[in-house]
């Protein structure tokens, strides 16, 4: 018998799932809490060429505990920080459905191969069960040299 703490551990557990944990309870749990939030970077941006200028853009992506119960899913590509960070402050269209306990707003340039890699931001958020809403936070120690998360 396995006695487990969630409602996604006590079905991979009944079914005789491996967890396939992108995060765990206790990340989560570590997770540093920004009460001020986040804001958008600062800062000159040049693009590479300026014969293909390159504008910023967003992704909002989710990321659950494990395959099986969502995995990661880019929601949205914004083209305004403020956007992005409102679609996950006010969990537009209910983006959490229950196991997407972590999302990455992530920076990238338009026009360039893998989104290009100069002034790269990640802006990171946990869901508050108690509270119903994301949360900003730091970066969670398994996601700290990790980039990409919207465009592949």
């Amino acid at each position: 018998m396995k006695i487990t703490r969630n409602a996604t551990t006590s079905v991979s557990a009944i079914l005789g799932l491996p967890e396939q944990d992108a995060y765990t309870d206790e990340v989560l749990a570590a997770c540093v809490v920004k009460p001020d939030g986040h804001e958008k970077p600062l800062g000159p941006f040049a693009p590479r060429d300026r014969l293909f200028a390159s504008t910023r853009l967003y992704s909002v992506t989710t990321i659950a505990k494990n395959a099986k119960f969502g995995g990661s899913r880019t929601v949205c590509v914004c083209d305004d920080f403020s956007r992005a960070k409102e679609i996950v402050e006010t969990n537009e269209g209910d983006i959490w459905e229950h196991s997407y306990m972590l999302v990455a707003i992530e920076q990238f340039e338009a026009n360039t191969l893998y989104g290009g890699l100069r002034d790269h931001h990640v802006f990171w958020y946990r869901w508050n069960i108690e509270n119903a809403c994301y949360e900003a936070i730091e970066t969670p120690a398994p996601y700290l040299n990790a980039i990409g998360f919207g465009i592949g």
